[in-house]
């Protein structure tokens, strides 16, 4: 249960064109369980509540599962 987030257009028809999963996936990360598209489309930011990692900022050590459970939030551009 780590978790993906999939992109879908619709041109008639439903199709997958891409997904999203974390560089370093732990067992029940829960990547996805929220996402957040700003009104340009151009910034996605998708949570994982269940995130071990006690990394902060940007480009925290995806490897850190130092915090269980403590959550994150992925930004991407």
């Amino acid at each position: 249960m780590s978790g993906a987030v999939y992109f879908f257009t619709l041109d008639g028809t439903w199709k997958e064109r891409a997904f999203l999963k974390p560089r370093i996936v732990h067992p029940n990360l829960r990547f996805g369980i929220s996402v957040a598209l700003d009104g340009a489309g151009s910034t996605l930011a998708v949570g994982a509540d269940w995130d071990p990692s006690s990394a902060s900022g940007i480009d925290g050590d995806d490897a850190d599962s130092s915090a269980n459970s403590a959550g994150a939030a992925y930004v991407f551009r």
